[in-house]
């Protein structure tokens, strides 16, 4: 699921990435979209991501995988009824 509200990377029953090598980074606490503070458990993993390999920090929330703004951040989504495309927009990353 796509949320522009949650604000980290990802978001996901640390359970289903069985596969992943999941560095344990402590918990950490976080307010809701309705206002509760709950506490969850983060860890740090390399995703390959639009063709390229990343470092991002997984919520582990205790409920169905969450693609959050940090990770969309310069990134169309474009949704059609039987696909979803993702592309790199290369003009939203800041130039030096």
């Amino acid at each position: 699921m796509l949320d522009t509200g949650f604000t980290d990377e990802l978001a996901a029953r640390t359970q289903l990435l069985g596969g992943w090598d999941l560095e344990d980074r402590g918990v950490r606490s976080s307010i809701l979209a309705d206002g509760r503070k709950i506490e969850s458990r983060i860890h740090r993993t390399r995703i390959l991501w639009l063709g390229q390999e990343r470092v991002v920090y997984v919520r582990d929330l205790g409920h169905r995988p969450l693609l959050g703004f940090k990770l969309l951040h310069a990134t169309r989504i474009t949704l059609h009824p039987d696909e979803v495309i993702l592309e790199r927009l290369e003009s939203a990353l800041p130039t030096t």
